[in-house]
């Protein structure tokens, strides 16, 4: 059986964006691509995959052609900070195929479809999603666990901290919103008022005669993958292919003035 690693690029390089902002190679800000391929190893250290497949988002996003408030309320980057996120994603992109790293995305679609796609078409696989997006539990079952910053989330954990099913978290996520891309159905219903209500036949009955249109709309908006996206986009699994030490070297000091470490020659070379 294989083992799908499948990483959620902006949630990766995001979480060590801020961390390690002052680092400089020249010009270059490689904060974050070191935060990104640090993050990468280990996990590939712990896991031992035999593929990987880094999936991004590909803006514009056919949900906010959907519902023009999608994602709007979350803080905007000021120029300079925007500048370096961009700066950072083109670093890693260069890296990954650099060094022969599998990496997706399809026009209009997010990180969550395209993995949410995978998690569909290959489910005999054992599959490892690297994220902190809780969008994900819905693809939690006894093969696909969620390795989040601190542990990893299994459908067992999900379910003793829940007390549901992952099929039920994406009709939670809908009435509840989610964060600051979509409304919940109505003021101040968050996730644990959600699960009440879904466990209560009498009000799960109110609240969809009450929000039915507002229900649907949330649905399609958070249901993963987006029902527009085609199976047949979906790419066939490429084994990991290692590197030489001469190859990550170049890839990393000699592109970025990162010193190579043990995990990440461990990760990458397999040595």
């Amino acid at each position: 059986m294989d083992k799908l690693l499948l990483i959620d690029s902006n949630n990766l390089l995001f979480r060590t964006l801020d961390i390690h902002r002052g680092l400089l190679f020249g010009k270059k800000r490689t904060g974050g691509i070191y935060g990104f391929v640090s993050l990468l190893s280990k996990y590939i250290n712990l896991h031992k995959p035999t593929n990987i497949i880094v999936c991004g988002d590909s803006p514009p996003l056919i949900r906010r052609q959907e519902y023009a408030g999608y994602k709007g309320s979350r803080k905007k980057l000021d120029s300079d900070y925007f500048s370096y996120v961009v700066e950072s994603r083109n670093y890693v992109d260069n890296f990954l195929d650099e060094l022969g790293i599998q990496r997706w995305h399809v026009q209009g679609y997010e990180s969550d479809d395209l993995i949410a796609g995978i998690c569909h078409k290959y489910w005999d696989n054992q599959i490892v999603i690297c994220s902190n997006d809780d969008d994900l539990f819905q693809l939690l079952n006894s093969t696909t666990v969620i390795q989040r910053s601190k542990d990893l989330y299994t459908e067992k954990n999900f379910e003793t901290e829940y007390k549901i099913n992952t099929c039920e978290w994406v009709i939670v996520k809908t009435m509840s919103g989610n964060h600051n891309d979509i409304k919940p159905l109505y003021k101040g219903l968050g996730i644990k008022t959600a699960i009440k209500i879904l466990r209560d036949k009498d009000k799960w009955n109110r609240l969809l005669n009450e929000h039915t249109e507002s229900f649907w709309n949330n649905l399609r908006l958070v249901e993963l993958p987006h029902g527009t996206f085609k199976e047949e986009w979906i790419p066939k699994l490429e084994p990991i292919s290692l590197v030489t030490d001469r190859d990550l070297d170049n890839a990393l000091t000699k592109n970025y003035g990162i010193q190579v470490t043990t995990p990440m020659y461990q990760a990458f070379t397999g040595g």
